[in-house]
């Protein structure tokens, strides 16, 4: 009976540990950003893993609080999607082939659009552990990436707007408990 209540106990110290470190990480992503004047809320984060690796955070930025997808995808969309790396380095010719990937899965018809091309060889840099890279989208027909506060690329295509957001909200997203995680459940 006293090994069932340690096991149990030490059962219970684990998950309690996991789910603190998970709130840990989120710790540094801010409720509230502005950008260009505008007010941004948090409208969720969660965390991007490849196999049990944590890459970065991922979390969204919106002027409203949004649960569902159809918000996102309208003509006029403002927000943000900012990724807080983990990982010790991500070389950029991994970032670049998962945005073509996770593009290629969602809007495969755009793959060979200019704007989408413009978009994947800004990524021309590795990321290593603490690095944030910002994806503002502005009047839903403008993407501007930043890396690490310094603008890199600003980009006008509607096309690309809708291929970028469906990484990691389309029907393929880059992980479904992030994009469930970033609406907010």
């Amino acid at each position: 009976m006293l090994k069932k209540i340690f096991s149990l106990l030490f059962v219970l110290l684990i998950f309690v540990t996991f789910v603190n470190a998970e709130s840990d990480l989120n710790k540094d992503i801010p409720s509230i950003i502005n950008i260009e004047g505008k007010t941004f809320k948090l409208n969720g984060s969660g965390i991007r893993k490849k196999f049990f690796f944590k890459i970065y955070i991922g979390a969204l930025y919106t002027e409203n609080k949004i649960n569902n997808t159809d918000d996102l995808f309208k003509d006029n969309f403002n927000g943000m999607i900012r990724m807080k790396f983990l990982y010790k380095k991500v070389d950029a010719k991994k970032l670049r082939d998962a945005f073509v990937e996770d593009i290629t899965h969602n809007t495969p018809e755009y793959i060979n659009d200019e704007a989408i091309k413009k978009f994947i060889n800004t990524f021309n840099f590795d990321t290593v552990s603490g690095d944030i890279v910002d994806i503002i989208f502005k009047d839903g027909k403008y993407v501007i990436i930043k890396y690490n506060g310094k603008v890199k690329n600003t980009i006008e295509s509607k096309k690309l707007v809708e291929a970028v957001l469906k990484v990691w909200f389309g029907n393929k997203p880059v992980n479904e408990k992030l994009k469930k995680a970033m609406l907010g459940g």
